[in-house]
């Protein structure tokens, strides 16, 4: 029986919520340190920073949390989160002009150093909310010197240039994507805006919520999503399974193409009269034989799942 709620959760497993976790605390503590009734009366100006970072992380959870009845819902909240960031990083930007500073170069060692800074995979399983605080009490002291810097300037220069270096990366159209080694960055937009990357063209509407996109000069709307290339290969087999899209790895389709080629060549043996039929039977029949211990195997281990098993015939 298919269940009615499809999978969900699995937020604090992605580098996305990670990062905005560490943006988040970085804020609160900027405005604790930089903000009173002297300088923002009315608070204003810390409620919508704050209220910014808020968003990202909790839009986070809650699209995670509606993915198991909605993939429109879980896409648009998710977009809410990217740019509640982008607002915040706007009010990092005029706080840092306004002390008299430029915001720094993408050249800048200083900015090259926050995007290669490592945020390290969380993997428990058991007493969740306890570990991953225990976790993101680890990667904040990490991230402390850069992003918690007791110099405004440099805190948020720090701040803004992690999350202007997500925006600069989701922006592109077939990024390399790197997971979690080397360039912490990488992972995050992908993790961030995961499910648009199976929508293909014509946006999200006429995919997730049944109702087609308007087209104008009956021309098709342009690409709003990522290849799934970019992803690898075990997460592009969860989202496009997710869409009901099987993906099977190259290394199996080969092995099936392979074993098919075969049998096809020993069957024009037999035809041509280079073999006996009886001879090209039997090697077809250890071929199946050979390759159903091989998809067996595949399953067992978890390359494939039993669902994208069925979907090839064997």
């Amino acid at each position: 029986m298919t269940p009615v709620i499809g999978h969900y959760g699995g937020y604090r497993k992605t580098l996305s919520f990670g990062l905005t976790c560490l943006v988040y605390h970085a804020t609160t503590l900027f405005c604790r340190r930089n903000y009173n009734y002297k300088n923002d009366a009315l608070g204003k100006t810390v409620g919508q920073m704050e209220g910014a970072a808020r968003s990202a992380r909790q839009n986070i959870v809650e699209g995670s949390s509606r993915a198991g009845t909605s993939k429109e819902t879980e896409l648009k909240l998710l977009d809410v989160a990217k740019a509640s960031l982008q607002e915040l990083a706007g009010d990092f930007e005029a706080f840092i002009v306004d002390a008299g500073e430029a915001p720094w170069s993408e050249s800048d060692a200083n900015y090259v150093k926050v995007k290669g800074m490592p945020f390290d995979d969380f993997a428990s399983n058991d007493d969740l909310r306890h570990e991953y605080g225990k976790h993101i009490l680890a990667m904040r002291a990490r991230f402390a010197p850069a992003l918690e810097n007791e110099d405004p300037i440099v805190g948020l220069s720090h701040v803004a240039s992690l999350i202007l270096a997500f925006v600069a990366f989701s922006a592109l159209a077939e990024p390399a994507y790197t997971n979690h080694a080397g360039n912490a960055i990488a992972g995050w937009p992908v993790a961030l805006t995961a499910t648009h990357v199976v929508l293909q063209e014509g946006g999200s509407s006429g995919r997730l919520g049944g109702t087609p996109r308007p087209t104008t000069n009956n021309n098709p709307p342009p690409p709003t999503t990522y290849p799934l290339s970019i992803f690898p290969e075990s997460e592009q087999r969860r989202i496009a399974a997710d869409f009901g899209q099987p993906r099977i790895p190259v290394a199996v389709k080969r092995a099936i193409t392979g074993a098919e080629k075969a049998m096809a060549r020993s069957r024009k043996r037999a035809e041509k009269g280079l073999c006996t039929q009886e001879e090209s039977d039997a090697f077809c029949e250890r071929s199946e034989a050979a390759l159903k211990n091989y998809l067996d195997k595949q399953v067992k281990e978890g390359t494939i799942t039993p669902a994208e098993r069925k979907t090839l015939g064997r």
